[in-house]
């Protein structure tokens, strides 16, 4: 009985905990990319927008991985959560000198997480891409 009432309890604290799912495809959100060129280098911001109905979930491990960049140097190509810009909501990245191209392409993976209101349903997104970017 007692087995009983643990596998019942164990259940339905299951059921309470919000999830985060992820289905290949079924993205709950966008990137919206931007490249500016300045005088010490580039800035590259990574915008999160969430579908509607959805909202920006700051509790999951966001990530930003800056996956080829010909021409470009940065600090870091791995960005985690506790770069994450929420007032963005996303991330921005800066390279540490002025490109050796004039030109290029930078790809991206960036892992984001969007909840709805009452948080019983999340979504991770894995969102992969490239912004195209001038000296």
């Amino acid at each position: 009985m007692r087995f009983i009432h643990s596998l019942t309890l164990a259940a339905a604290m299951l059921l309470q905990t919000p999830r985060a799912l992820a289905a290949p495809g079924s993205q709950k959100s966008t990137v919206v990319t931007k490249a500016e060129s300045g005088k010490t280098g580039l800035t590259f911001t990574f915008r999160v927008v969430p579908e509607a109905k959805l909202h920006i979930n700051q509790e999951g491990p966001w990530q930003l991985e800056l996956l080829t960049a010909p021409g470009l140097t940065f600090a870091s190509t791995t960005l985690k959560k506790n770069v994450v810009d929420f007032g963005l909501p996303g991330f921005t990245a800066m390279t540490t000198m002025p490109p050796s191209l004039k030109s290029g392409s930078l790809a991206y993976k960036l892992i984001a997480f969007v909840c709805t209101d009452d948080k019983a349903l999340c979504f991770r997104d894995v969102h992969t891409g490239e912004i195209n970017w001038k000296k």
